[in-house]
């Protein structure tokens, strides 16, 4: 019972997620950055739907892409950070945009 009640914090109701570890909340209106595969294209998107979880499925997010594609995203699959490497598939645009920063201020650090 003990495990049951900490899996089950993990996550609060209605449209927002919360991860016990990483400390992040997805909720509906939240931008994305996916960072693609062979298959498909990067892209940014909007969350437009949080779907609780079931007896069959995790809780998942659905995506609005920008350019018209649809996806449905197990929440596990986010990283609150974003390493700038394929192991982070889905971030917030925010954690996005806080690595491009980071790689431009090592781009204007002088060789020393």
């Amino acid at each position: 019972m003990v495990l049951f009640t900490q899996v089950n914090s993990l996550f609060t109701t209605g449209n927002e997620v919360e991860g016990d570890v990483r400390k992040m909340r997805l909720h509906k209106g939240t931008r994305i950055y996916y960072t693609g595969d062979m298959a498909n294209r990067e892209g940014f998107g909007t969350i437009v739907a949080v779907l609780e979880p079931t007896k069959y499925s995790p809780q998942q997010v659905v995506i609005k892409m920008d350019d018209g594609r649809e996806k449905k995203v197990p929440t596990a699959m986010f990283s609150k950070e974003y390493k700038g490497h394929g192991g982070t598939r889905f971030v917030t645009e925010d954690a996005y945009r806080r690595w491009q920063q980071g790689q431009v201020e090592k781009l204007k650090t002088p060789w020393g």
